[in-house]
């Protein structure tokens, strides 16, 4: 051992001697059990909470993002070339035939050459048709009934 006025010159160990921890009483011991076992409750709550709301923004970016503001002028575009008022059997062949029939497919470019390439396409030549045409037919009855029912 080295005395008071001595120095270690190969070593930076000091030795201390040794403590004696004090322990916690069994009240102690279920109290801190208590207090950790909300803690972890609390951080999984935390965790499921932040996992929630990161969910929802990722979910809201991919709905969101790819939302195109032409999409209204495509629509428009489309019930303008194909809507029409029918109101007898005649016209509603007439336009089938002539100007429906036409409009489906991409026949001819502005200059009268034909199409090439272009498959599937509408009569516009920039509109893709996928799948079939499906027609829906709203039939409306253009005088009221002849009489009323009144309930009571």
């Amino acid at each position: 051992m080295l005395s008071k006025d001595e120095e270690n010159l190969h070593s930076s160990i000091e030795i201390t001697p040794p403590t004696r921890s004090n322990r916690l009483t069994p009240n102690e011991i279920a109290c801190a059990r208590q207090i950790r076992l909300r803690e972890l409750q609390m951080w999984k709550s935390i965790r499921e909470i932040i996992f929630y709301i990161s969910f929802l923004s990722l979910l809201s970016v991919i709905v969101y993002s790819n939302h195109n503001e032409n999409a209204s002028f495509q629509v428009r575009h489309l019930r303008k070339s194909f809507s029409v008022e029918i109101s007898s059997m005649n016209e509603y062949w007439e336009w089938l035939e002539e100007d429906f029939v036409g409009k489906i497919r991409a026949h001819k470019w502005y200059n009268g050459k034909n199409v090439e390439y272009l498959r599937g396409y509408l009569n516009d030549t920039s509109n893709r048709l996928l799948g079939w045409a499906l027609m829906k037919q709203s039939r409306i009855r253009t005088q009221l009934c002849p009489q009323r029912i009144k309930l009571n």
